[in-house]
C-alpha cells in the first residue's frame, strides 16, 4: 500500500453516548489514528500511513454485542496531494472527512458504512459487505458499503471468506462501481449541456480585442482539458479489460462450484438440491455479466459522445477547475480498480488452492 494511504472515520450517535465514544476512541488511539473531533455524539479520527482495516475492524467489534447500539460508524480514504496554486484549498484529506461524516449521517442506528475505495481491503480481511445506496439528509445519493459481519469469515474478521461469499462481495463491489460510472456519465451529459450553453453565450460576446487576448488563454487550457479526457478514455479501456479479466475470474469459479457439486455427489449428499443451487448461481453469474456487457456498451456510447465534446471544447471559457476535481476522482477510482484486480488474483490463487484439495 503507498505511504501517503490514510483511513477517515466519524462515529456518530442518536443520542448522547460520551462513554462509550471515548472508550472507542482510546482503541484507534492505540492503532496510532489522531482524533481530529469530539463532542459527547459524534467523533472524527484520522490514520496516514495505513496498512490495514483494523479501524472498520475495531468499529464493527464496538457494535458486537450493543443490541440495540446508537452508534453509527462511516469510514472514507484517500491520498494526500500537495496544494496547487488555484485550487480552493481544500486538501484530500478534508474531502475524505467530509465523505467520512456523510456516511455515517446516512448509516442506521448499529451500522458501519465504508466508502468503495475501502470493499477491497475488507473483503480481503475475510469480510463480507454489500453495496447500498445511502440518501442524505439533503437529499443527495451517495453509493456505499455495509459491512456483512454475519457472512464474514469470524465476528472479529481476520481470515478468508468463503469463496461463493468473496464472488457475492466483489459482484456487490462491481455494482456499486457501475453506477458510480453511470454518475460520471451522468455528470458528463451536465456537461454538455453546460458546454451547449456556453456556447451560445459566446456567439453573443463582442469580438473585441480583450475578448480575443481571453480566448487565447482559454485555448491554451482546453487543450490541456482535452489531454486529461483522453487519459480517462484511457483508463476506461483499462476498466473494460478489468472487466473481462473479472468475467474469466468467475468463470473459474463456476468451475469450481462444479468441482463441487462432484465432490458432494461421490459423498452422497443430496447430489439434486447440490446441482440446482450451482446452476442457480451459474445463471446469477451469467446475468452479472450481461449486466457487465451492458454497462461496457454504455461506457462506448459515451465515449463518442465525449468525442463529440472534444470538438465543442475548443471555445469554452471555463471547466478547469470541475476537470481537475473529476481527475482527481478518476486517480482514486483507479487505485480502487487496481487493488480489485489484485484481490482478483488472490481469488485465482485461492482457487487453485481449492481444486489441489
Amino acid at each position: 500500500m503507498e505511504a501517503l494511504f490514510q483511513i477517515v472515520g466519524c462515529v456518530l450517535s442518536s443520542k448522547p453516548a460520551a462513554e462509550r465514544i471515548d472508550d472507542f476512541l482510546a482503541q484507534v488511539r492505540r492503532e496510532r489514528a489522531v482524533v481530529v473531533a469530539k463532542d459527547a455524539q459524534s467523533a472524527t479520527f484520522l490514520r496516514l500511513n495505513a496498512v490495514d482495516a483494523k479501524l472498520v475492524l475495531l468499529a464493527g467489534q464496538a457494535l458486537l454485542g450493543q443490541v440495540p447500539s446508537s452508534l453509527r460508524f462511516g469510514f472514507a480514504s484517500g491520498t494526500k496531494e500537495p496544494a496547487v496554486k488555484g485550487q480552493d484549498g481544500l486538501s484530500v484529506s478534508n474531502r475524505g472527512i467530509a465523505q467520512a461524516n456523510e456516511l455515517a449521517a446516512g448509516a442506521r442506528d448499529g451500522e458501519v458504512l465504508v466508502a468503495p475505495q475501502l470493499a477491497v481491503l475488507l473483503i480481503e480481511s475475510g469480510v463480507a459487505v454489500h453495496s447500498r445506496q445511502v440518501r442524505l439528509p439533503d437529499g443527495r445519493v451517495i453509493p456505499a458499503c455495509s459491512l456483512d459481519w454475519a457472512a464474514s469469515a469470524s465476528p472479529h474478521a481476520g481470515g478468508p471468506l468463503d469463496p461463493h461469499a468473496v464472488t457475492d462481495a466483489f459482484g456487490s463491489l462491481y455494482r456499486t462501481l457501475t453506477a458510480q460510472a453511470s454518475e460520471v456519465a451522468r455528470k458528463q451529459g451536465d456537461l454538455e449541456a453546460r458546454l451547449d450553453a456556453a456556447l451560445g453565450k459566446i456567439a453573443t460576446v463582442d469580438q473585441g480585442s480583450k475578448l480575443a487576448t481571453h480566448l487565447g488563454a482559454l485555448e491554451a487550457e482546453l487543450d490541456a482539458q482535452l489531454i486529461r479526457v483522453e487519459g480517462r478514455l484511457r483508463f476506461i479501456g483499462g476498466l473494460e479489460e478489468r472487466v473481462v479479466a473479472l468475467a474469466r475470474s468467475l468463470e473459474q469459479a463456476q468451475h469450481s462450484a462444479a468441482a463441487f457439486e462432484n465432490r458432494l455427489t461421490d459423498l452422497g449428499r443430496n447430489t439434486e438440491a447440490a446441482e440446482q443451487k450451482v446452476q442457480t448461481r451459474a445463471d446469477n453469474l451469467t446475468h452479472m455479466l450481461s449486466d457487465i456487457n451492458m454497462n461496457l456498451e454504455m461506457l462506448s456510447e459515451q465515449r463518442s459522445v465525449i468525442d463529440h465534446v472534444g470538438e465543442k471544447l475548443a471555445r469554452l471559457d471555463f471547466t478547469v477547475q470541475e476537470a481537475q476535481t473529476t481527475l482527481r476522482a478518476l486517480q482514486r477510482e483507479r487505485e480502487v480498480a487496481e487493488r480489485v484486480e489484485e484481490s482478483i488474483k488472490a481469488l485465482r490463487s485461492r482457487s487453485g488452492l481449492n481444486k489441489l484439495t
